[in-house]
């Protein structure tokens, strides 16, 4: 779901959480906290309601197929 210029998210109101990275983070790095994040934030209930933007470094394609990679080797992976 996407935020609107008016800092709302389906019509409600949205808090914001910034997480500040190094620049020479890479794109593996990256996609594991982005990830985590999604995973705590699907835990405490927000996941339906909430939205992860990447910044312009860093395609969701990137972060999807870094985030596969890591994962292949994973008991519980497809």
């Amino acid at each position: 779901m996407a935020e609107d210029a008016r800092g709302t998210l389906c019509g409600m109101p949205t808090r914001r959480l910034e997480i500040l990275l190094p620049a020479d983070v890479t794109v593996r790095e990256y996609a594991a906290v982005a990830h985590a994040v999604w995973a705590v934030l699907n835990a405490a209930g927000f996941g339906g309601d909430s939205s992860l933007r990447p910044d312009d470094g860093i395609s969701d394609a990137e972060l999807n197929a870094a985030f596969d990679q890591d994962v292949a080797g994973y008991p519980w992976a497809p």
